[in-house]
């Protein structure tokens, strides 16, 4: 018989069970926080969502926000005489 792995919401503890015990709540063995055990398409979606999150990495700069790119100022001179 087959297991659903999956992580507690609120601690990321990694949990793996029995697929008959799918649908039950227990205590999470991490954190004691109350947790429904999901159906295993909702835990291959948890699973895609937390490779997605992995798989991407926040750009974090010293002192918070990156700074805005300079813009760029363009001056056009008009023709002498104020004729374009």
């Amino acid at each position: 018989m087959s297991d659903v792995n999956f992580d507690c919401p609120a601690c990321a503890q990694n949990i793996e069970a029995p697929l008959k015990m799918a649908g039950m709540q227990i205590l999470c063995p991490g954190c004691r926080a109350l947790l429904q055990i999901p159906w295993p398409s909702e835990a291959a979606a948890q699973r895609a969502q937390r490779k997605a999150k992995s798989a991407t990495s926040p750009i974090t700069v010293e002192g918070g926000i990156p700074p805005a790119p300079e813009k760029r100022r363009v001056v056009i001179k008009r023709a002498a005489g104020g004729q374009a």
